[in-house]
């Protein structure tokens, strides 16, 4: 079994084999391709997906590598595409391997979600932008529910309602198709009370 986590700004990804006590070895550095790795999420074919930030400064567009691990943890390289916007975070799979999703935060310019056709050998196929909802001020995590026909984006706010700010913390809906697109359904009541700058989001 093995473990891994993203690096930051370093630029690396770094992996620790976990041996069956449970208890994870030394750790083993490999360069990500592209700056600043952040989310990362395994398919089913143990595919690693790893959004880069690059550096964080406005309007610096991201990317999503994927990259193939051993059992000894040895992390190769398969292909890095352009998420078409900023500071992308977090990365979600559909349950038949066939799609991901990754989040551009974007923390005041547009937050819309990247989507991808993931290829049997691991390459990415971009397939396009969905758009921000009106008046979103970053979204972050996503999360895909257990039988894949919907998607969930967590859209947490920093000023909600006050002087003209944005509408409270909330979570936008999706239904996702056949083809790898998202339909906007609609998003959780205002009543639902989220609480300013909410983080984390799971789906079952």
């Amino acid at each position: 079994m093995t473990e891994l986590a993203a690096g930051g700004g370093a630029g690396a990804i770094d992996t620790f084999v976990v041996p069956g006590n449970g208890k994870a070895k030394a750790v083993t550095g490999y360069p990500s391709s592209d700056g600043f790795p952040f989310g990362s999420a395994f398919d089913s074919n143990d595919t690693l997906l790893v959004t880069n930030l690059h550096t964080p400064a406005p309007g610096t567009i991201g990317s999503m590598s994927s990259y193939t691990v051993s059992n000894a943890g040895k992390v190769t390289p398969i292909d890095t595409k352009s998420t078409s916007g900023e500071l992308p975070c977090w990365v979600a799979i559909t349950g038949n391997d066939k799609f991901a999703f990754a989040v551009n935060t974007g923390a005041g310019a547009p937050a819309t979600v990247a989507r991808f056709k993931l290829l049997s050998t691991g390459s990415l196929n971009f397939r396009g932008l969905t758009p921000e909802r009106p008046t979103e001020f970053a979204r972050t995590d996503a999360a895909v529910s257990g039988n894949s026909r919907y998607l969930y984006v967590l859209s947490p706010q920093v000023n909600p309602q006050a002087g003209g700010g944005s509408p409270a913390s909330h979570i936008d809906e999706y239904k996702v198709t056949a083809t790898g697109g998202l339909v906007f359904i609609g998003k959780t009541p205002a009543g639902a009370n989220l609480g300013v700058g909410a983080t984390g989001l799971a789906a079952l």
